[in-house]
């Protein structure tokens, strides 16, 4: 149904359909890049996230997870890679899945805090010459106060359930541990926004940095609840609601989102076919 949806927006406008045949060579090399680069620093950050509870992957994992989780995230349900990878945890590291669900929860609250962070900024930005002020400044203020009721609720949480569990001090993430972390969904949300910026090129219709940013922000937030396959219709809908705000063809602004999302599928599918290999291939000498 939301396939249909969207295949009827843009049936409704041929011209839309043209475009995405005049997109270059160049174009698709650059796109193909980016998400490559994003891929990779979401590896990082899984990495880093995961180091907290006492797992360290090696370098072949930490990269090659990070693909296979999100091949299958693009066609099962409710994220269902990350339940193959929480079973690849428990067989080869013993890592529990309760313990596992507290990892990917407290990485949701890293990516909400940062994303919610972020878009303020870029909220207040947009509002420097923007004629909806006074709207975008009441959303500005409520991003930033979502920010720091989440970051605070953390580690008020955490520090209650160490003290009741005994945990160790490597439990606890330190100030300068969580700017390095948070450093790294920056990246991830500049990287994203650099995707959507140059797709919007690609078809001939530029937008501001700033706006493409914003949306990459905002998608990401809405990553961490994901119930349809690849988030499909849930992101091209905050994409073009967002955008159309500002004055922008909807039509156009989903098929921004389906090329960014045709350059994902093609990175992740070949990395995850390459990584499946590499993985198993270890495992035969062990």
């Amino acid at each position: 149904m939301v396939l249909l949806g969207i295949y009827l927006i843009l049936d409704s406008n041929q011209h839309i359909f043209d475009s995405f045949f005049e997109i270059k060579i160049k174009d698709i090399v650059l796109l193909l890049s980016i998400n490559l680069l994003f891929l990779l620093a979401f590896a990082k950050f899984q990495d880093r996230v995961l180091f907290i509870y006492g797992v360290s992957q090696t370098g072949r994992e930490c990269v090659g997870l990070a693909f296979i989780t999100a091949f299958y995230n693009l066609f099962l349900p409710a994220k269902g890679g990350s339940a193959l990878r929480s079973a690849y945890f428990k067989k080869k590291y013993n890592f529990p899945h309760k313990k596992f669900i507290a990892y990917l929860i407290k990485q949701s609250v890293y990516t909400l805090v940062v994303t919610s962070f972020m878009s303020s900024v870029l909220l207040f930005v947009i509002i420097i010459d923007s004629s909806m002020s006074p709207y975008l400044l009441v959303v500005a203020i409520l991003a930033l106060l979502i920010s720091l009721s989440i970051h605070i609720f953390e580690k008020k949480l955490t520090n209650w359930i160490a003290q009741r569990k005994k945990l160790d001090k490597s439990f606890f993430v330190g100030e300068l541990k969580f700017f390095s972390i948070s450093a790294n969904v920056v990246a991830l949300i500049v990287l994203k926004g650099l995707a959507f910026y140059f797709a919007f090129i690609a078809i001939n219709y530029p937008i501001p940095l700033v706006h493409s940013l914003l949306i990459a922000s905002i998608v990401m937030a809405t990553n961490v609840v994901s119930i349809l396959p690849g988030n499909i219709g849930v992101r091209e809908f905050v994409m073009g609601s967002i955008l159309h705000l500002f004055g922008y063809n909807i039509s156009l602004v989903i098929m921004v989102s389906l090329i960014d999302r045709a350059a994902i599928m093609i990175v992740t599918i070949s990395g995850a076919i390459l990584y499946k290999y590499l993985l198993l291939k270890e495992h035969s000498y062990t």
